[in-house]
């Protein structure tokens, strides 16, 4: 029984290795967006949101700007809530990968065309999803429809 135990915990400990260092190598080695390298760069995304909001846009507006290197969507909506994606990761036709903030807290919801996908309730040129919530402004995002 001993025995028994020791490989199951084994092979468990194999399989956790094998995920997580996956997702190093994911996040870290390519670049792709996460838990590892949202908090190792964590300082330049928040620097990005402050310089987003410091343009003082009207409410209502959208466009693109380059903040800090990267593509960043700003969306002030017309109670001046801000939603800013930033693109950490253009891969062409393969899609694109970042982050979304948001001054308000949502709720991912399914999308229509695309079942296993879900978004964010909110206006935007640049269509995402999101795959997974850092904390309760800050979500994973990617757009493979590219």
């Amino acid at each position: 029984m001993k025995r028994r135990s020791r490989v199951l915990f084994s092979v468990f400990g194999v399989c956790f290795s094998l995920y997580l260092g996956w997702h190093l190598t994911m996040q870290l080695g390519l670049g792709l967006p996460g838990y590892a390298d949202f908090y190792l760069h964590r300082g330049r995304y928040l620097g990005i949101v402050t310089s987003a909001k410091s343009l003082n846009l009207s409410p209502g507006y959208e466009a693109e700007h380059l903040l800090a290197g990267l593509p960043t969507w700003i969306n002030n909506d017309k109670s001046g809530r801000y939603t800013i994606t930033i693109v950490t990761k253009n891969w062409g036709h393969a899609g694109k990968y970042g982050y979304v903030y948001s001054d308000e807290r949502f709720s991912a919801i399914p999308v229509n065309d695309v079942p296993s996908e879900k978004t964010l309730p909110v206006s935007c040129r640049l269509p995402l999803f999101v795959t997974g919530r850092i904390n309760a402004h800050w979500w994973v995002a990617h757009n493979p429809l590219d």
